[in-house]
């Protein structure tokens, strides 16, 4: 093996004094390492900047992902990398993406009770030599190291929107080098720009989910509304031209049609306001004693004129606390459902259990088709 000796003595007098020599001894083959090392980290330094390129230019969460998860494979020559968010109750993995993990998809659970869970709950980032014998891996967690033959691994916590909801790991397999300081620093670095990065694209798909729902909900209204308003205009223009040529009969006839379908089109502005102000938080509800028998009546009633089915209601005064607009709001849907889809025969059924009130809308129709229901 090459070593270097240098030394030095002092001057006394002008003379070298060879009872005071300092001297130094360096290994040649630890100085080409840590020139390698230096070299080696330039070249991650150089890999994180290109990531961070790459993720500032996208917004598509999958495509996020996907950048993180590569980015931090180059940079770190793992063997695998894992990139987990869990829901806001961290018991459900709701966005993942890995690279040289096969088709190991980790759970919630299996999370919590390996390294990840001493992450998500202490916030702190770490690195692990062995993952079979770290004493913070447990149950499932220790199993899957084991038979996946996991070596040490670094991994780091995602903080989306100022909350710890999930985490970035690498790791590489038994007999590969030793994962070190220096690696888990690069990892925290990494995460804390995917944390920025998953933040926003998580932002963006939840704008564009709101934008995309109101674009059904306007088809929605625009179907459903369009059925009502026909029948409206048509029997309105009737009447207009004419009048003069109709029966009293025929008058309260198409009044009586104007007056019906006016109503069923302001019950669906009802229910899409409803919609709308529950989607943003706005909606007020009121409780008060009601009977469910009574307000079942009264729905039933109201659609007497616009079918020819045959709806029976089970006799007798069920009481319970509610709101009686939203109460018959919900009940006329179901009813106007079962009319729709139904048969011949709706049975609207109330009854008591546990102190509940219970009510149901029973038709005779086929039901949901098997193969739409799986």
């Amino acid at each position: 093996e090459q070593v270097a000796l240098h030394w030095t003595a002092l001057e006394v007098n002008g003379r070298p004094d060879y009872k005071h020599v300092v001297v130094a001894i360096a290994d040649v083959a630890d100085g080409l390492t840590v020139n390698e090392q230096l070299e080696r980290r330039a070249e991650r330094l150089e890999l994180l900047q290109a990531v961070n390129r790459d993720l500032a230019s996208q917004l598509q969460l999958d495509i996020v992902l996907q950048t993180i998860v590569d980015g931090v494979r180059r940079t770190l020559d793992a063997r695998w990398v894992e990139l987990l968010i869990l829901n806001d109750a961290l018991d459900e993995v709701v966005e993942r993406n890995t690279a040289g993990l096969g088709d190991k998809r980790t759970s919630a659970a299996e999370l919590h009770a390996g390294i990840g869970g001493w992450v998500l709950k202490t916030g702190q980032p770490t690195v692990s030599p062995s993952a079979q014998t770290d004493p913070r891996n447990t149950g499932q967690a220790r199993e899957v190291a084991q038979r996946a033959g996991v070596g040490g691994l670094v991994i780091a916590p995602l903080t989306i929107n100022g909350v710890t909801r999930g985490s970035l790991a690498a790791g590489t397999k038994q007999g590969d080098r030793v994962l070190t300081d220096a690696d888990l620093e690069l990892l925290t670095q990494m995460a804390a720009h995917a944390s920025f990065a998953v933040s926003n694209a998580m932002f963006v798909r939840q704008i564009e989910d709101e934008i995309a729902g109101r674009d059904r909900l306007a088809a929605a209204v625009s179907h459903e509304l369009r059925t009502p308003l026909t029948s409206i205009t048509g029997m309105a223009q009737s009447l207009t031209s004419s009048w003069q040529s109709m029966s009293d009969e025929e008058h309260r006839e198409l009044v009586g049609v104007i007056a019906r379908e006016s109503a069923d089109a302001a019950a669906l502005v009802e229910d899409l306001l409803v919609a709308a102000r529950t989607e943003l938080g706005e909606i007020e509800i009121t409780s008060q004693p009601l009977d469910l028998t009574a307000q079942a009546a009264m729905v039933i009633g109201s659609l007497e004129d616009r079918h020819d089915h045959l709806i029976s209601l089970t006799p007798g005064s069920v009481t319970v606390g509610g709101d009686p607009v939203r109460v018959r709001q919900i009940l006329r849907n179901l009813i106007k459902n079962a009319i729709r889809y139904g048969d011949t025969e709706i049975r609207v059924e109330t009854e008591v259990i546990d102190k509940w009130g219970l009510l149901h809308v029973i038709d005779d129709g086929k039901g949901v088709d098997p193969a739409v229901e799986s």
